[in-house]
């Protein structure tokens, strides 16, 4: 009689450690998205700073957003809750053929 197969269950990992094997190819001068300053500006709740999973997101020390593009894991997430909270100040779409993101196994 055959035995059953014992399966192991994955190993917990954080986003951090999964971030950490992730390849970016960018494609320098030549931004995936862009985001317009006046309407960040007057955005109140800025979403942006919660929601990007890869942090790059951020205020500089006179409250204005920086944005570093070349490290987006392309999720998405910014552009979509942006638009949901009525401000509509990034503009994306996905880098050009051969650039961008590669999730590498880890």
């Amino acid at each position: 009689m055959n035995q059953p197969t014992a399966i192991q269950p994955p190993t917990p990992t954080n986003a951090e450690e999964k971030l950490g094997h992730t390849q970016f190819n960018v494609d320098a001068g030549n931004p995936h998205f862009t985001v317009d300053p006046a309407k960040c500006k007057a955005c109140a709740s800025k979403p942006c700073l919660w929601i990007c999973p890869a942090e790059n997101f951020r205020l500089d020390e006179k409250g204005d957003l920086v944005v570093s593009w070349e490290g987006c894991i392309e999720c998405g997430a910014v552009d979509v809750i942006c638009h949901q909270m009525g401000n509509g100040a990034i503009t994306w779409h996905y880098p050009r053929g051969g650039f961008g993101v590669r999730h590498a196994a880890g």
